[in-house]
């Protein structure tokens, strides 16, 4: 059986983040649950993972919108083009963290949380819902 999976990221820096959620992508271990967004502009960084989700035919992939820190260089504008998060065929949530809280806690097994960045979304998740300890690792 697939581990159930959320992967909380800062991509749109560098390519580190792009091979990590294509790696998951392909993995038949996992089951990506949920991806999140952290830092910088987390609106553009959701509408790459989405744009990411649609290209690699994954769009029953939730995407959620986190909590930005700063700005940070939109280093995969050239790639993104016109493509906006509204264009996405699956699921947005505005409120990553909540999506995140709701993913863990509706989840009949536990879940692993892949946190690439600096884990804001989680810290967040933990004050709002301590609970998700118990449903997680």
């Amino acid at each position: 059986m697939p581990i159930p999976v959320i992967l909380d990221t800062d991509i749109g820096f560098d390519v580190d983040d792009v091979w990590a959620l294509a790696f998951l992508l392909r993995c038949p271990e996992v089951d990506v649950k949920l991806i999140v967004t952290d830092t910088g502009d987390t609106y553009y960084s959701a509408s790459l993972v989405a744009k990411l989700l649609e290209v690699a035919g994954r769009t029953d992939i939730p995407v959620g919108v986190g909590i930005p820190l700063d700005e940070s260089a939109r280093t995969h504008s050239k790639w993104l083009g016109d493509y906006r998060l509204e264009d996405y065929p699956g699921t947005v949530f505005m409120d990553g963290v909540g999506a995140i809280c709701n993913t863990v806690m509706s989840s009949p097994a536990k879940v692993s949380i892949i946190s690439i960045g600096p884990v804001p979304n989680i810290a967040a998740a933990l004050a709002r819902e301590p609970g998700i300890v118990n449903n997680s690792k």
